[in-house]
């Protein structure tokens, strides 16, 4: 995953020959970045389960976050996330991913005992525990690797339906009804929860738009049908009252929330503080 790239398009831009092969059900790739990525802005089109070998990833979704390493792993749905590659000492970033079409598991006979349920989660993704089985298993796709035997078709196909009915079994019906369940179903609702899981988190605009798939222009209009203000000022506004609450109920200082607040100094924190309350941040405890 290189970086440069405004929108990655994945698997598409790291294995191209999937575009065209659409009798292929799953693919396996062994991933490595010497460098790391910085936040990169992800568009996936298939299912995923991403194992992480070496280093850390960060995956900020629609509606949570999360770290992983290689204690867990994540499965995904087609979706638009943002991702962090951080490298590990001399080894740099190195994953097993597993790339599916979401009819390699309706058609399998373990999907059977989910579609009946009445309620799918409209989870964005899963951190599951890595255990001994699963290190084996991943340890195997390494020896099939350095033996020279290719990790396609029929072989990525086995290992795959390996890969899940394990995790079936082990899980129950959590990834069935995970890998059945929808997205989420309006643009109003995206937003809301784009929005009101994120007030805290320093992501931009543009990246809130991303993550609803929808265009920045579309997000600003449709937060401001549901808000009645410009998702700036909405954000400046409840940041600073997060802000003021820390500094009034838990005794923090005005160094110790600007940054938390989404500004780069003190100063310009302060001076923004006193436009919307009337007063500086050093005088929260009088107020």
């Amino acid at each position: 995953m290189k970086q440069g790239i405004d929108i990655l398009q994945i698997p598409d831009c790291i294995l191209p020959e999937l575009i065209t092969q659409d009798e292929t059900p799953a693919s396996i790739h062994f991933y490595e970045n010497p460098t790391g990525v910085s936040r990169s802005k992800v568009a996936l089109t298939t299912f995923l389960f991403s194992f992480v070998t070496s280093g850390e990833k960060q995956i900020t979704h629609i509606s949570k976050q999360a770290k992983v390493s290689q204690q867990e792993f994540l499965l995904l749905k087609p979706s638009h996330c943002l991702m962090t590659e951080k490298i590990a000492s001399n080894q740099g970033y190195q994953s097993i991913l597993f790339f599916f079409k979401p009819e390699v598991f309706i058609n399998l006979d373990i999907a059977k005992s989910n579609s009946s349920e009445a309620k799918h989660p409209e989870e964005d993704f899963l951190v599951l525990p890595v255990d001994d089985y699963l290190t084996h298993f991943l340890h195997s796709l390494q020896l099939l690797k350095t033996s020279g035997i290719s990790l396609s078709g029929d072989i990525a196909y086995a290992k795959f339906l390996e890969l899940l009915n394990y995790l079936v079994r082990k899980q129950g019906n959590h990834i069935g009804q995970f890998l059945l369940g929808s997205v989420h179903s309006t643009v109003e609702d995206r937003v809301r929860l784009i929005t009101e899981q994120n007030l805290e988190r320093k992501l931009s605009i543009e990246e809130l738009a991303f993550l609803s798939h929808l265009s920045v222009s579309t997000f600003k209009r449709k937060f401001k049908e549901l808000y009645r203000e410009t998702p700036s000022k909405w954000f400046l506004k409840h940041r600073l009252l997060h802000a003021k609450r820390q500094m009034t109920f838990m005794g923090k200082s005005p160094s110790e929330v600007y940054w938390e607040a989404g500004f780069e100094t003190h100063s310009s924190f302060s001076q923004a503080f006193k436009k919307q309350f009337g007063y500086l941040p050093s005088q929260s405890k009088a107020h």
